[in-house]
């Protein structure tokens, strides 16, 4: 290489005629060797070399450099070039901005080995793409620049087909979507066919450049040649872009990987050399439950209740662990692992308490088997909120709780608890229904007065339709599909299961460990009912008033005669009336001639939901005699249909109830095969010790029959 230098090193100054050097013999040309480049680049830049110490700087420049890098700007040129052959194309790209020096020889052309030589320390690497240099290509693959705004740590937005680098903010500016082009227009169809497209960091949607876009249509309308030959040319190095573009995606992609497994590498060796020095220390037994707790997160899914010990700040660094940085840690690590034992005491004062609990709940179920009744019974949640069996749970660790103690509690404390109970609850519910009667409050199983809920115009609905879509019960599932809200009469809405069921967590933190260890608690699974739900405290939040039902009935009362404020669902049970629909028949009544459909009152009552949607529908009830005659054609009425039998009245196993194996409702048939495959019982089954009646469920109802009632006088 071959300078031209001025032998004097002042300029003219303003005002001084230039024309005075046009005298002076001419500029004398310095070939530049390995020997004197350097010394020729700083005369050219600071004048005559004057007074030069052995380093080839002045003191006060020697001052600035020393114990840096300023000795390589000495070292020959080839011997320089040799050892930034070594460097990583990133490291290299890092010296263009320490100094000018470094900048002006490296972006030099006559530089282009040294690019060349740390670029073949990558084979892997897809090639330059021609149409940039070996600086711009080492900044678009390894920098971390933004190359619109310049932020750092732009590294994971790295885009091989559009060849940009962009941070989010820059890609609302930068960026137009393939959305915003006709493609029925003939220049947007140019534009999706000619101009790079690709989806932006792995989305869906296709982006490009607005500088290409732009670059492309500026070169459109005046080319260098055809317009046809133009948009071919385009297009073929469009499709070269992809396809280089996707290799150098797989290559980042694979590099990524390798890079990862290197570092995984460094951080298994420093948490293995942490765990053997706090292990030294005396946490042996905390370092070996953390290793069990990260066995069950990584293959049961736990959800830990502390930090784990790999994802510890000062563990998952992928740096190797010296003694000084062992140093500089190890108050933290002992920090932490005091932390871990106090954490394990905790854990095994809930696990204690837990399984205190289980015992509770056995004993529970033990006395509701001994004091069978019909009466609407509390969650075994509930049982647990007993002041003097939460005093047996919470008894110190070193104390035992027994079967024996919590029996004695239940059979002292279960008849006040339960009266209570009921008359809190039942009050509650009742306040929630419009209708106001009676004015007075009673006993909801009390020898006098009729209590609120026992009215036939008492009607809910119960609003928690997710527990209905879930649950393993078919007519559940099948009352889902109907156009109306299921009517819950009493005590059915007392007995429903959603009242004392709810859907256990998909996720916990810190503050759930509680509700994690009650989810994971198998005496309070309903798994043979409801998929991934348990038990809880009873509650009648999700049931609502049903107000089209209750109106419905209050009609229906009417037409018997009866007073809406005194008529129960058990005496309109008793009574079983029939009746015809006088919207159905257009106002006509029975009249001996006329041919109508006869409904129980039950019946009636979805009959006005499901074919009127709750509105004011005026009802007759035919005389007993046919009501009789009725009541004789309803059995063979599937017959007539074609269909099977209505089902039989469900029933639910005593022994089961409120327990793991609780499986809901069922028939009598699947009553036995549960009895013999679960219990192993093959007498006879007796109401009351081994089943009863399921209180959630509705008496089955008969079909409707069609006749004609005579007229009523």
């Amino acid at each position: 290489m071959v300078l031209t230098v001025n032998n004097k090193s002042e300029t003219p100054r303003n005002g001084e005629n230039i024309r005075d050097n046009q005298g002076e013999p001419p500029q004398k040309r310095i070939k530049i060797t390995a020997s004197n480049g350097w010394r020729v680049l700083h005369e050219m830049k600071y004048g005559q070399l004057d007074k030069l110490n052995r380093t080839g700087f002045s003191s006060s420049r020697r001052a600035k450099f020393r114990g840096k890098i300023g000795f390589v700007f000495y070292l020959p040129l080839d011997v320089l070039f040799e050892l930034l052959g070594h460097l990583h194309p990133l490291d290299l790209l890092h010296l263009t901005r320490i100094t000018k020096e470094f900048r002006r020889l490296l972006l030099h052309k006559s530089t282009v080995t040294i690019w060349k030589a740390a670029f073949a320390n990558m084979p892997k690497l897809p090639e330059c793409p021609a149409e940039m240099s070996l600086p711009a290509w080492a900044n678009l693959v390894f920098d971390q620049y933004c190359h619109n705004c310049g932020f750092f740590n732009a590294k994971n937005v790295v885009d091989f087909i559009l060849r940009t680098r962009l941070c989010r903010p820059c890609t609302k500016i930068c960026l137009v979507s393939s959305k915003f082009f006709d493609g029925k227009a003939q220049k947007d169809k140019l534009i999706l066919r000619c101009v790079p497209f690709s989806k932006w960091n792995n989305g869906s949607a296709k982006f490009c450049l607005i500088d290409n876009r732009d670059d492309f249509l500026k070169k459109l309308v005046n080319p260098n040649c055809t317009r046809q030959e133009f948009v071919d040319t385009a297009r073929s190095k469009m499709k070269a872009r992809i396809e280089h573009g996707e290799r150098c995606h797989a290559w980042l992609k694979e590099e990524t990987e390798e890079q990862e497994k290197e570092l995984n590498i460094i951080r298994l060796a420093r948490k293995n050399a942490i765990v053997d020095k706090l292990a030294q220390i005396g946490y042996r037994e905390e370092l070996d439950y953390l290793s069990d707790l990260e066995h069950d997160v990584v293959h049961a899914g736990v959800q830990p209740g502390i930090t784990l010990f790999a994802k510890h700040l000062s563990v998952r660094i992928a740096k190797p662990l010296t003694n000084q940085i062992w140093s500089s840690i190890r108050g933290k690590m002992i920090i932490y692992m005091d932390q871990v034992r106090a954490h394990i005491a905790q854990e095994e004062r809930l696990k204690l308490l837990e399984t205190r609990k289980v015992i509770a709940i056995q004993a529970w179920r033990e006395y509701r088997q001994n004091h069978f009744t019909d009466f609407f019974m509390p969650s075994p949640l509930d049982v647990l909120e007993v002041h003097n069996v939460r005093e047996i749970i919470e008894l110190p660790s070193s104390q035992e709780a027994t079967m024996a103690m919590f029996n004695e509690v239940l059979d002292e404390n279960m008849p006040d608890f339960l009266k209570g109970f009921r008359w809190e609850e039942a009050d509650s519910l009742a306040s929630r229904h419009p209708c106001d009667w009676p004015r007075y409050s009673v006993a909801l199983y009390g020898t006098t007065g009729i209590h609120k809920l026992d009215l036939a115009v008492c009607v809910f609905t119960c609003t928690n339709q997710f527990l209905h879509k879930i649950s393993t019960d078919p007519e559940i599932g099948e009352n889902l599909f109907e156009s109306y809200e299921q009517p819950l009469f009493h005590p059915e809405f007392l007995h429903h299961p959603c009242n004392s069921v709810c859907r256990k967590q998909m996720y916990y933190d810190k503050a759930d460990r509680e509700i994690q260890i009650m989810d994971e608690n198998k005496e309070l699974s309903v798994d043979y009912q409801f998929s991934d739900c348990r038990r809880d405290k009873w509650s009648s939040e999700k049931l609502v008033p049903h107000e089209k039902a209750s109106r419905a009935v209050q009609k229906i009362l009417e037409a018997c005669g009866l007073d809406p404020r005194s008529a129960t669902v058990k005496g309109m049970d008793k009574l079983d009336p029939r009746l015809i629909c006088l919207k159905c028949t257009f106002g006509g009544k029975a009249d001996g001639d006329r041919r109508c459909s006869v409904w129980t009152w039950r019946n009636a009552v979805k009959h006005c939901l499901k074919v009127h949607f709750g509105g004011a529908v005026a009802w007759q009830k035919i005389s007993e005699e046919d009501a009789s005659v009725a009541r004789s054609l309803e059995p063979m009425e599937p017959a007539r249909r074609s269909l099977p039998p209505p089902k039989e009245r469900l029933l639910r196993c005593l022994l089961c109830l409120d327990g793991p194996r609780d499986r809901g409702r069922m028939s009598m048939e699947e009553l036995r095969d549960h009895f013999s495959g679960v219990h192993y019982h093959t007498g006879a089954l007796v109401r009351g010790s081994h089943y009863n009646v399921a209180l959630e469920a509705p008496p089955i109802q008969p079909m409707t029959v069609k006749m004609v009632p005579k007229a009523v006088l």
